[in-house]
């Protein structure tokens, strides 16, 4: 009886592993006609992963990639007529940023135009854009520093900018917000650096020469500073309109007369300093012509080390100047005046003394002929 049972128990078992076999072997049949179908059907059917999706290796997307895509060193290529790529934030919350963009690639329309571009997909603008056949080193950001680099590929400052002839920015107002029109450019070349006004004819108001010596233009707190200044044409504000409480000058002599002229030179260390000129000077001390005017002598700083040094504005004493001229003049006048007037009796005091000395003689004769 016990035989028959064991029997019994190992065929049983026999039968539920061929069983097992049975089922594994359809199974792993089936899935294999699964995966095959889903390939056929790829071009038609969205594949969804959810999870991460690794590939070791180069991928093409576009309808236009080959089976067996050589890819060189490229890790992903965008194959087909139209390339497009956007980037569609989801977010939802007022909190979180949910800007669209896309990297647009070349005009769709024919004839259109070829670049690379960023856009705004929100508003359908482009911020940025590399049109195609650009020039090398079109525009470089420096790794370490941040410098920017147009036209060259190792900016040295902030922005560098390099070409081969006269490079150079321009500034326009192109009347978008309602301002008139205007153009400026601002350039420099082996001739000058000079400001364009382009609108106005091309124009060039303003010039820096090479090789100009140092300090031969500064702005400061307090006022401009021009070293060996030519200012053909200068003119200073003077029309009535702009003045008040009038004064007439009066003793402009006295004041002349306690000015000192001198000439002088400037020191040596001035004039590796400041860039003085090292010829001899005519003019006045400062120090002495504030005790006489000190409305006209301030005190400025002619650099950067912030020293203060004393000025005076030799413009100022030209109406002293006229002034103790009319002074010198009408004292002039008044002696010729007088003068003439003294001459007028000395004539007649001379024809005076004539007719004396004619009666004189008349008178000698006389008694002469009674001897």
């Amino acid at each position: 009886m016990k035989t028959k049972v064991s029997y019994f128990l190992a065929l049983t078992i026999v039968f539920f592993l061929c069983q097992s076999q049975i089922s594994k072997t359809n199974r792993n049949t089936n899935e294999s006609l699964d995966i095959k179908s889903v390939t056929e059907a790829k071009a038609t059917t969205a594949q969804v992963f959810v999870t991460d999706l690794v590939v070791q290796g180069s991928a093409c997307v576009g309808l236009d990639c080959n089976n067996g895509e050589s890819f060189g060193f490229d890790t992903q290529r965008y194959k087909e007529n139209n390339l497009r790529v956007h980037f569609d934030d989801t977010s939802t919350s007022a909190s979180f940023p949910s800007n669209d963009w896309r990297i647009v690639i070349n005009d769709t329309s024919n004839g259109g135009a070829s670049y690379f571009a960023v856009e705004d997909s929100k508003t359908g603008r482009i911020p940025f854009k590399i049109g195609a056949g650009a020039p090398v080193n079109s525009l470089i950001v420096e790794g370490t520093s941040g410098d920017i680099g147009i036209g060259t590929g190792t900016p040295v400052l902030e922005m560098h900018i390099a070409d081969g002839d006269s490079p150079g920015i321009r500034l326009e107002q192109n009347g978008s917000s309602g301002f008139t029109p205007q153009t400026w450019d601002m350039a420099g070349n082996e001739t000058n650096f000079f400001v364009r006004d382009v609108t106005n004819g091309s124009k060039l108001p303003f010039k820096i020469l090479p090789n100009s010596p140092d300090n031969s233009l500064r702005i400061g707190p307090n006022g401009v500073s021009i070293t060996n200044a030519i200012l053909p044409g200068a003119t200073n504000p003077s029309d009535i309109r702009l003045k008040e409480k009038f004064v007439s000058l009066n003793d402009a002599t006295s004041v002349i007369k306690e000015l000192s002229p001198i000439s002088y030179h400037y020191k040596s260390e001035m004039i590796k300093k400041h860039n003085y000129s090292s010829k001899k000077q005519y003019g006045f001390i400062a120090q002495e012509v504030e005790k006489v005017l000190p409305e006209i002598v301030r005190e400025v700083a002619l650099m950067e080390d912030g020293v203060m040094y004393k000025t005076m504005s030799y413009e100022s004493l030209i109406p002293f100047l006229v002034k103790g001229f009319q002074e010198q003049q009408d004292v002039i006048e008044k002696q010729s005046s007088r003068i003439v007037a003294l001459e007028s009796k000395l004539q007649n005091l001379e024809k005076l003394e004539a007719r004396l000395d004619r009666l004189e003689g008349n008178s000698s004769k006389v008694i002469n002929s009674k001897r």
